[in-house]
């Protein structure tokens, strides 16, 4: 069935806003409603004018069940909203030291053939820079984890 502009503008209203009830009532699939949406863009308007309606209804409930002292509403209003969470109440753990961020720490990748050894810079023995062959407690290449099995199926080389 196709529809007219004005049964899916009348659709749209009856499914309060819905792309998908108001193709179920004009009884279109969902590509076609969106076509019907973008060929007509008071349809935009119309769903525009719901969700607005949805979010204004919702925050009157709230305020309905803040005034009644229910706790979750309470708690919802203070810890979402900006006053609120200026005054500290917040689920969020702000971490700082006199009032400055604290800078996130960095992370030194490891060769996994030297584990932790690969993190001393110099071999001690003649002060020059440590390679992967000369760091203390290196791995050779082919006792490296993995390495010792076919890559297919995970079964024992050799």
């Amino acid at each position: 069935m196709r529809a007219n502009k004005k049964q899916w503008l009348d659709a749209l209203n009856q499914s309060h806003g819905s792309e998908i009830g108001a193709a179920e009532i004009v009884g279109v699939k969902d590509d076609t409603a969106t076509k019907y949406c973008n060929r007509w863009p008071e349809s935009r308007q119309v769903i525009a004018h719901w969700k607005k309606r949805r979010t204004h209804r919702a925050l009157y409930k709230l305020d309905e069940a803040i005034e009644k002292g229910e706790p979750w509403a309470v708690k919802l209003q203070l810890s979402g909203s900006k006053d609120g969470q200026m005054e500290g109440y917040s689920d969020r753990v702000d971490l700082t030291s006199d009032g400055e961020k604290i800078q996130p720490i960095g992370l030194i990748p490891i060769d996994y053939r030297t584990g932790l050894d690969s993190l001393m810079p110099k071999s001690e023995e003649n002060d020059r820079i440590a390679t992967p062959d000369t760091a203390p407690g290196s791995i050779p290449d082919s006792d490296a984890p993995g390495e010792d099995q076919n890559p297919g199926d995970g079964s024992p080389v050799g």
